[in-house]
């Protein structure tokens, strides 16, 4: 009996410093050497790509390189006041990152994968260096990386993953009910109109429109329900209903547990909603607080246009047998180019493929497309197509909508540049980047 004890007393005693000693850490600051910069290199081997990121606090400027063949140098990132050197210092003491060992090395024999290191600058010239190959305290560097856009508000390492960085966008339905039966069911994205994530305050104006539209739904004869799969990470929800005078009363709102397709248990928050009415959801995660705001504003035939998922536009140029494909994907900001150059005879075809893409924030897409609408973009019928082969150049749009049957428009009038030329400079005052001719190929 008292051996047994013993062994409790004992597994009680390392518990209690285990848990202590993470907060008798937070408290430590760095008394060592002055520190000009650190570097985190990791490489490779079977991709040949590298990556470098640096700080340095002497200037206060954070660097970073990617290397996939071409010349590597590094470019500026961000900056950070000066106030928080001494902070970002402590924090990557604290969490180790200057106690490594000098080598890390898999016991596996392990013949690609990838390698890294770290090297500390001192004030006086010296440094100080560790590496590993398939092996290494990884989530140290993920937990200072995460500390360090704490502090920042930036992310240094690139590993932290978007979660972490702003919250989530979620996936309401609008479901509306007829006789007791389910009639017509809408989904949709909805970013965060405001919140507060990881020391980060984000706002603006963003309202989420659910695709209703007039010929959907009967306003004497439906009910109508929100619906919201609710993950893991909800700690608390607050649902919000406007009202011209009252302001945002607080709505009665079920969270109940139902079992999906799969047979594993849900939680669905849901609540009886109101046609041309617009709600506030307030939700309490882990990492922070989000707002989102949702419209279920009735529309009209004109006003599809906003629910848009995607536009591709494919332009072939017939002089010198290139097609070079746009596509704009609007519910997740992703703009993408691939361009096909065909040459050679038809007995010996070779052929050339260059793509590219980048991301936009997706809370802009609304904005865009009203530009789009506001430049007549979605007009295409007045956009003619004829069999004058002296024209070379014609194009391909194909519309995809979530709500209807995607449309398809040809066209090889010459008037159609100049529109997209137009449609392109209304994308980049948003955007910040062009969406068509957007990069240069030799």
């Amino acid at each position: 009996m008292k051996r047994n004890v013993k062994i409790i007393s004992k597994f009680l005693l390392v518990f209690v410093l285990l848990t202590l000693l993470p907060v008798s850490l937070s408290s430590c600051e760095y008394t060592g050497k002055e520190i000009a910069s650190v570097e985190y290199v990791t490489e490779s081997y079977a991709g040949g790509t590298r990556e470098k990121h640096k700080i340095d606090f002497e200037t206060c400027n954070v660097y970073e390189s990617y290397y996939f063949g071409g010349e590597e140098e590094y470019k500026l990132d961000h900056s950070f006041d000066k106030s928080l050197s001494d902070e970002i210092i402590d924090m990557f003491y604290n969490q180790g990152l200057f106690n490594l060992l000098p080598k890390y090395r898999s016991l596996l024999l392990i013949m690609d994968g990838k390698g890294w290191e770290f090297t500390i600058t001192y004030s006086d010239g010296t440094q100080k260096s560790s590496n590993g190959i398939n092996a290494g305290p990884f989530w140290k560097f993920q937990k200072a990386d995460e500390e360090y856009f704490k502090i920042t508000g930036e992310d240094f390492l690139g590993l932290c993953d978007e979660y972490f960085m702003e919250a989530p966008y979620i996936v309401p339905s609008l479901r509306a009910y007829r006789n007791g039966e389910l009639h017509r069911s809408r989904s949709i994205e909805v970013y965060p109109s405001e919140y507060t994530w990881n020391n980060k305050y984000f706002q603006d104006e963003y309202v989420a429109n659910f695709p209703c539209f007039i010929d959907d739904i009967d306003l004497e004869k439906d009910s109508f329900v929100i619906d919201l799969l609710l993950g893991d990470d909800v700690e608390k929800i607050k649902v919000y209903s406007y009202a011209d005078d009252s302001g945002y009363p607080e709505i009665d709102a079920e969270i109940k547990k139902e079992k999906s397709p799969f047979g594993y248990w849900q939680r669905i928050l849901r609540f009886d909603a109101k046609i041309n009415a617009r709600y506030y959801l307030e939700i309490e995660y882990d990492y922070g607080i989000a707002k989102y705001c949702l419209s279920t504003e009735l529309l009209t035939e004109k006003d599809r246009y906003k629910f848009l998922d995607r536009i591709d536009v494919i332009e072939y140029d017939k002089s010198n047998c290139i097609t070079t494909e746009y596509r704009i994907i609007f519910s997740t900001g992703r703009v993408f180019l691939k361009k096909e150059i065909l040459t050679g005879s038809d007995e010996n075809l070779s052929e050339k493929y260059i793509s590219d893409e980048f991301k936009y924030d997706a809370r802009l897409s609304l904005d865009i497309l009203e530009e789009f609408n506001e430049l007549q973009f979605f007009d295409l019928e007045s956009y003619t197509y004829d069999n004058d082969e002296s024209k070379n150049t014609e194009w391909e749009i194909i519309m995809w909508h979530s709500s209807v049957n995607n449309e398809v428009f040809k066209t090889n009038d010459p008037e159609f540049a100049n529109l997209l030329e137009q449609i392109d400079y209304a994308f980049h005052s948003i955007v910040g980047q062009y969406a068509f001719k957007w990069v240069n190929i030799e």
